[in-house]
C-alpha cells in the first residue's frame, strides 16, 4: 500500500472540498464569499410565512462586497409537496424567491450588501389554511454567499 504524507492528504481534501457548490468557513478575508447556517422554524399551519433564524458572516466581509449569487439547502423535517422558501437579507429586507426548490444555486438581481445576515421564510402553500400535524421542523438551513 501506497503512504501519503499528511500534507498530502490535506491537500486533497482541501480541494475537494472547494470544489463543492458549498464552503464550509468563514468569510474568505477581503471578499463578500461566506457560509452559513440557519435554524428553525417550525412551521404550524399552511399559508402562513415562517422565518428561521439568521445565517450571518464573520466580521470580516468588506462593507463594499455585494451578493451576486447564492447557493442553499433548506432542511426540513419532511417536505410538503407545496413548500416554498424565500432568502431574505435581514438588512436590506430584499429577497428572493427559491420556490420549491430544496437545494441549488443562483444569480441574483439586484445585488444587495454581503456583510449582512441572511434568513429563511418558509411556507407550505395550501388551498385552506389547516394546522400541521405533524408540525414540520426546520434546521440547520445552508447558505453560500457569493
Amino acid at each position: 500500500m501506497k503512504s501519503m504524507s499528511f500534507a498530502r492528504i490535506a491537500s486533497a481534501a482541501t480541494g475537494a472540498l472547494l470544489g463543492g457548490a458549498m464552503l464550509c468557513g468563514a468569510a474568505e478575508a477581503g471578499t463578500g464569499n461566506w457560509y452559513g447556517t440557519a435554524n428553525g422554524p417550525t412551521l404550524y399551519q399552511t399559508n402562513y410565512w415562517y422565518n428561521s433564524g439568521n445565517a450571518s458572516p464573520s466580521g470580516s466581509v468588506p462593507a463594499t462586497a455585494k451578493v451576486t449569487s447564492l447557493s442553499w439547502v433548506v432542511n426540513l423535517s419532511y417536505y410538503p409537496a407545496t413548500v416554498n422558501t424565500q432568502i431574505i437579507g435581514a438588512t436590506s429586507g430584499t429577497g428572493w424567491n427559491v420556490g420549491s426548490t430544496i437545494s441549488g444555486s443562483a444569480t441574483v438581481s439586484p445585488t444587495v450588501p454581503a456583510n449582512q445576515s441572511f434568513y429563511f421564510q418558509i411556507q407550505i402553500a395550501q388551498g385552506t389554511t389547516h394546522t400541521l400535524s405533524p408540525t414540520v421542523v426546520g434546521g440547520g438551513h445552508q447558505l453560500n454567499i457569493n
